[in-house]
């Protein structure tokens, strides 16, 4: 990102003995600082700091010429989805539950984005992450979703990072017969041509099943 390539230049200034000012003199020389060290600057000064620089360095840019995205991942303001955004990522969720209930696992991955990345815990706490491509997605759904299917109530708790991603934390009652069962999970949700699709899946207590499958 250009945030993090102009850090990186501004840090490199300091190390050839620059201050952290932009002062062009020799670096000072004399005894060194004794007694308690400084306490570490806030992390949101920091950033403060770094964006000024950030809106120098783009200013020096557009004045030479270059050209840049008004993009920035820094916002005057937190993004706040409307009643729209929220209906129409659920209605996406409300059509995948549709989907898996029918148990149509290749109309289920039309609305991927490949690879998938997938993370789970083992059972020595341990992170296992895999990617699928769809081949490997279509596999593993069709014995998840295999008969009889229990049935399914979901409470989904989307957060936006902007209007083109979201996390979504779903909390699930899953009932068979008399037997009531939990279970949560996350979905990445990314836009692609407009429309949202899931790019990772985040749950707990796979991580056995997919080193036995896979063989690691």
């Amino acid at each position: 990102m250009r945030l993090n390539a102009f850090s990186s230049s501004w840090a490199s200034g300091v190390t050839s003995g620059r201050g952290s000012r932009g002062s062009s003199g020799p670096a000072r020389s004399g005894r060194r600082r004794t007694g308690p060290a400084r306490p570490a600057r806030h992390a949101g000064a920091v950033a403060g700091r770094q964006m000024h620089r950030y809106s120098i360095r783009r200013r020096e840019n557009l004045n030479q010429g270059v050209a840049l995205s008004e993009q920035s991942p820094i916002t005057n303001a937190v993004f706040m989805p409307d009643d729209k955004d929220v209906a129409r990522l659920l209605d996406w969720f409300a059509a995948y539950d549709a989907l898996a209930e029918r148990g149509d696992v290749e109309g289920m991955a039309d609305v991927a984005l490949f690879p998938l990345t997938v993370t789970t815990n083992d059972s020595a706490g341990e992170c296992v992450t895999q990617q699928w491509d769809r081949a490997t997605f279509v596999q593993a759904m069709r014995a998840a979703v295999g008969e009889p299917r229990p049935r399914l109530d979901n409470q989904r708790q989307p957060v936006f990072l902007n209007a083109d991603l979201a996390v979504v934390v779903t909390d699930s009652t899953v009932t068979t017969g008399e037997q009531v069962l939990h279970m949560r999970y996350v979905d990445v949700m990314a836009k692609t041509g407009g429309e949202w699709r899931f790019t990772s899946m985040i749950q707990a207590g796979w991580g056995d099943m997919l080193r036995a499958a896979s063989g690691a």
